[in-house]
């Protein structure tokens, strides 16, 4: 399809092509220091995502991560690249940039169940999760991109039939802290154990299963939302 700036074209186009019954909304990337104005269109860089995902009819990306969450809020997500999530049923594919305001104005359902599995396999069979350390840099187009310098991961696949947990809980504070100075020779043992409260109790697990039947697109959007996505 060509680069940002091609697909930037594409986008400026809309406002006229789709008529006053269509409002167009933009946001920047993240990592992008700016992008150039729309006409006809709204700017929406202060805005929250996950918002205008939920308040849009449509989505239109080149492979960003925003059409997977467009899809899991059943939203129809026109993909203008090569997206590793584009499948029957989840989104469209758009081969003829000319016909995407007719594509958007015909509409496209999500298939929900495809959709549902589709996010199973990818939390809970696919993905790893870490906390990563990265720096802005800029790309050979001239875009910004986010480069990662490491992973600590806690959740790891692919190296072993079952995921590998790895414990990331704060440690307590030793007793020969000086903070314990105070209570020195008072009889303060230093065999005390401290219970751990990382593991999720009974209630939360329950309250979990509960989430997942009732409510499944919640219970997926916020385990992905408290974690950081490996791509």
């Amino acid at each position: 399809m060509g680069g940002f700036e091609h697909f930037h074209r594409i986008v400026s186009g809309l406002p006229e092509r789709l008529g006053p019954g269509w409002q167009v909304v933009y946001k920047k990337h993240p990592v992008e220091d700016s992008v150039a104005p729309i006409d006809g269109a709204i700017n929406a860089d202060d805005a929250n995502i996950y918002d205008l995902v939920e308040m849009a009819d449509a989505l239109v990306v080149i492979n960003s991560g925003t059409g997977l969450y467009g899809m899991m809020f059943e939203k129809p997500v026109y993909i203008l690249g090569q997206a590793w999530y584009a499948h029957a049923g989840l989104n469209i594919s758009v081969t003829n940039p000319d016909s995407l305001a007719g594509q958007i104005a015909e509409g496209f359902a999500v298939d929900r169940e495809r959709m549902l599995r589709f996010v199973h396999y990818l939390r809970y069979r696919f993905y790893s999760f870490g906390t990563q350390i990265q720096h802005r840099v800029r790309g050979e187009e001239g875009s910004m991109t986010a480069a990662t310098l490491e992973i600590d991961y806690y959740e790891l696949r692919g190296w072993t039939e079952e995921p590998l947990f790895f414990t990331k809980g704060k440690r307590p504070v030793p007793f020969d802290s000086p903070l314990f100075d105070r209570y020195r020779g008072k009889g303060l043992s230093t065999s005390v154990k401290i219970p751990d409260s990382r593991e999720p109790s009974a209630i939360v697990r329950a309250a979990k299963r509960k989430k997942l039947r009732e409510r499944p697109l919640r219970f997926f959007l916020d385990a992905i939302r408290n974690r950081v996505r490996i791509r």
